[in-house]
């Protein structure tokens, strides 16, 4: 070869939608840190988390177990670095998710992790997406995911314990104090949320949609409501960042948290917190703007 290729650090991550949107929200540091651009290696499904951001070179699917890793990989990367904050003192839940990260990283962390920013960069695509969005309902709106971590096995859907019990009060209660805003429900297919919900005008939805439509429509809400998910991950952006009001059960705001109202379920095993509750923070929420 007769040109000279840029070599870069290649970073991997794992896991999830929320994860890999945290991760984000060290690229800059990573970049500082290496003093050139880096190169990601994620989950395919989240890769375009990170192809807008001009201080990564490439992007690439992590490999499948029976996967051979391309031999031309030299070429590219000088170095692989690979790290699982999940499986550090963060188990303790009293280490905050960017604590554990930065410090396997060799990252100096000089702010509080909670106001740390996710990185994802958003294209005029999307931000078109979100302005049809606003023109066809014509209300500001806000954010709900009441259920996360769905599976499926066979024809059941099956909820972890941050999933909500009791999201047709939540959300029914909020529809009728908040008659100015619409709902916009983020969820999967396998999500389950009881059909009287959507016998309001105002509600909506955004179900298995392009992660970075899904990423504007949140940047763009008035608030959110949501469990332990993505969604509070997404609102804490770069570019524009909201509050919301998280319920919380088995994980905590501690490990996992950013800067908005944290409510404790009360029940041990699922999300379970009154509604009115909800409402007098989510009032807060909007009178801060």
């Amino acid at each position: 070869m007769n040109n000279e290729i840029p070599k870069t650090t290649l970073y991997g991550i794992q896991g999830g939608l929320g994860k890999n949107i945290l991760f984000s929200g060290a690229v800059s540091a990573l970049a500082k840190k290496d003093r050139r651009k880096i190169s990601i290696m994620c989950p395919a499904l989240w890769m375009e988390l990170f192809k807008n951001h001009r201080a990564v070179q490439n992007v690439i699917p992590i490999p499948g177990p029976s996967q051979k890793v391309p031999s031309d990989y030299k070429d590219y990367f000088d170095n692989i670095v690979y790290t699982e904050p999940y499986l550090s003192s963060y188990w303790y839940h009293d280490v905050h998710f960017y604590e554990s990260l930065y410090e396997q990283l060799g990252l100096k962390l000089s702010v509080d992790p909670q106001t740390i920013l996710n990185e994802v960069k958003t294209t005029d695509l999307n931000k078109n997406y979100v302005e049809k969005l606003k023109n066809t309902i014509k209300s500001p709106y806000i954010i709900i995911q009441l259920q996360g971590g769905s599976t499926v096995e066979g024809n059941r859907a099956v909820n972890d314990p941050r999933s909500c019990d009791n999201s047709k009060e939540i959300i029914c209660s909020i529809l009728d104090h908040f008659r100015d805003y619409w709902v916009i429900i983020v969820r999967t297919s396998v999500d389950f949320y009881d059909k009287e919900i959507f016998a309001y005008e105002r509600v909506g939805q955004v179900e298995n949609e392009n992660i970075l439509n899904l990423i504007e429509t949140i940047k763009n809400a008035a608030a959110f409501v949501s469990i332990d998910s993505m969604v509070p991950h997404a609102a804490a952006n770069f570019e524009k960042s909201i509050n919301g009001v998280v319920l919380w059960s088995v994980t905590s705001p501690i490990s996992l948290g950013h800067n908005n109202i944290n409510l404790k379920s009360e029940k041990i095993n699922s999300v379970f917190v009154d509604p009115k509750i909800i409402i007098e923070n989510l009032e807060k929420v909007l009178e801060n703007g």
